[in-house]
Parts: structure tokens; sequence; C-alpha cells
């Protein structure tokens, strides 16, 4: 709590309820409605970045998000810079799958949380945005009761691991595939049903 203060109050005189919104976030799950306004708008690293932790949904598919809305958010002088560095952050994604180095996706959350530092105190549309959702994800609604059965897997590991099924999501589930996938037999103490291993192949 204390290190959470000092980054906040780093650089101010004076510290506003408005600066602490941003702590929230680590609280609670958030939908992708509720954070892509703090990546657009915050101007602020920090709080992109744990809006991005906080998410429900993986940093791969909040990157499609954002790549589908920022037309909306972005002036026309800022789209093609704000385009520029989400190629780099494509990049990053990439090197995530083909290395399976995660240190790259913490590279890469970094620079999605950054996109409103991009934009500055330029707005395409005030007020409220109905953000659209990319093709891509369009299409995987379909598979809501496979996602469905990937959040209760994260439960059941999360009780074994101590930690949300958010958190298990984001840094146990890549490796247990890169685990399956080499075929290993073993996997610790997380036991698994022949139907939880499919899912995750």
């Amino acid at each position: 709590a204390i290190n959470d203060l000092q980054l906040v109050a780093l650089g101010k005189k004076s510290i506003s309820i408005k600066d602490l919104e941003v702590l929230g976030y680590r609280e609670r799950e958030s939908n992708i409605f509720e954070i892509l306004p703090v990546i657009f708008k915050s101007r602020k690293i920090n709080a992109g970045r744990i809006a991005i932790q906080s998410a429900d949904m993986d940093p791969d598919d909040i990157f499609l998000w954002i790549e589908n809305n920022l037309y909306q958010e972005f002036v026309k002088e800022k789209v093609s810079e704000a385009y520029d560095l989400l190629s780099k952050i494509d990049i990053l994604r990439n090197l995530v799958t083909k290395q399976q180095n995660w240190r790259f996706k913490a590279y890469m959350i970094d620079l999605l949380a950054g996109i409103s530092v991009v934009k500055g105190d330029t707005h395409a549309h005030r007020g409220f945005v109905p953000y659209k959702p990319p093709d891509r994800i369009t299409l995987l609604s379909s598979s809501k009761e496979r996602r469905i059965k990937i959040m209760e897997l994260c439960k059941k590991i999360g009780e074994v691991v101590h930690c949300s099924s958010n958190v298990v999501k984001r840094d146990y589930l890549p490796y247990l595939k890169i685990i399956l996938k080499k075929e290993y037999e073993k996997t610790g103490d997380i036991k698994l049903e022949e139907e939880e291993i499919e899912l995750l192949k």
C-alpha cells in the first residue's frame, strides 16, 4: 500500500481522490468497456497498466479491441502515430509466441498502457464512445462455453496455487500449455482431467 501511495504521489505536492482512483482497479476484475476509457483517456501509463492487469481478458484480446476502436478516440493527426505504436506492440506479441519469452508480454502491456500518452489531450469524440468488438472477437463469442470452462479450470488451479482465476489465466496457463505441448507427464500439484488437458491444447 505504501508503494502504491508513493507511485501515485510521484512528482506531486498533493494527492486528489481522482489520483487514487487508479488503485481501485487492482481490487476487482474489470470488463473491456470499463478499461478502454482508462487506457484511451487517462494519459497515465500506471493507470492503463493497472486497468489491463485487472481485466477479465488476455492482453492480446485487449490489443485487438484497442486496434479496432482507435479511430474513434484519436484525431486524424494522431492516428498514424498511434498505429505506429500498435505495430511495435504487435511485434512483441509475436515474439511472445515465437520465442516463448513471456517478458515480452510485460513490455507489450506497458506500451498498450501508454497509448493515451500518444493521444495527449486531443479528442476525436467527447462523452460516451460506443466501442465495437473486433471481428475476430465477434467470431469467438460463439465459443462462450469453452471460455467458461477455461475460467472454471483457472479457478481450480487458483485454489492450488493460491491466487485469483485472473492471475492464473494470465500467468499460469501459458506455461501449462507449453508443458502439455511438450507432452510432459507431470504438472506438479495441479491434477488435470483429460477434458481439461484437451481444453488447453
